[in-house]
């Protein structure tokens, strides 16, 4: 019964530690432009390029959300276009690159004066394998002796013991979303863009967990190189 309890005790806090253990996402290879002077946002659109329309809102709404908790304020590019507009077929690319100039002409007559634009550039899984292993587990209990009236021992002694716990060897599978994301200054007459960086989220149990640990590593890191200025 005592072993069985500190197994089943094991069990559960490995458990608790694996549930405790959401995706992360990590913003590497940022490149700011050297000509980039800074800039106060009035309104940032977003616009997350995807095949789905729902994975797109879900993702534009979350970095939406990030950005003003930073006090930015934001909009995503579904509520003030439709998608059909641009992406008729929905592959996540833009239809027509010579629309794009009509497309920023009606962003800006909503005060929008920049944009992030937010593309996939590739889902990368890796297989890693764990060797089985073996665990001592202790085993212990109690044991009287001289039992006195009423059945009760007048000492008690410890004895412990050791059971082995074998683990199989077992093939772990790591997915990896890689996304792009670029910020552009719509009041730039050359549209270049101010900054750029790829992020990397690992085994996002669904879009909605993908979208929000993005949108959050993406508005800290974007913070930290200073280019989310606000009026």
């Amino acid at each position: 019964m005592i072993m069985r309890s500190t197994l089943l005790s094991a069990f559960l806090l490995a458990s608790v530690l694996l549930a405790s253990c959401g995706s992360y996402t990590d913003v590497y290879d940022t490149w700011a432009n050297p000509n980039y002077v800074g800039h106060k946002w009035n309104k940032l659109v977003v616009v997350a390029m995807a095949k789905d329309p729902l994975n797109k809102v879900k993702v534009e709404s979350e970095v939406v959300k990030a950005l003003k908790g930073k006090g930015i304020d934001a909009v995503s590019i579904s509520t003030i276009v439709s998608i059909e507009s641009y992406d008729a077929n929905s592959d996540g690319v833009i239809d027509d690159p010579n629309a794009i100039s009509k497309l920023v002409q009606k962003i800006k007559s909503d005060g929008v004066d920049g944009a992030i634009m937010i593309t996939l550039k590739g889902i990368d899984k890796k297989e890693t394998y764990n060797p089985p292993t073996a665990t001592t587990v202790p085993v212990g209990g109690y044991y009287g002796g001289y039992y006195g009236a009423g059945g009760y021992p007048y000492y008690n002694h410890y004895y412990a013991s050791y059971q082995t716990v074998y683990t199989p060897g077992s093939t772990t599978t790591t997915t990896s979303i890689v996304l792009e994301t670029k910020l552009y200054d719509l009041t730039d007459e050359k549209a270049d863009a101010c900054w750029i960086g790829r992020s990397s989220t690992t085994d996002p149990t669904s879009v909605t967990d993908l979208a929000q640990t993005f949108s959050s590593a993406l508005v800290y890191k974007m913070s930290s190189d200073g280019v989310l200025n606000k009026k």
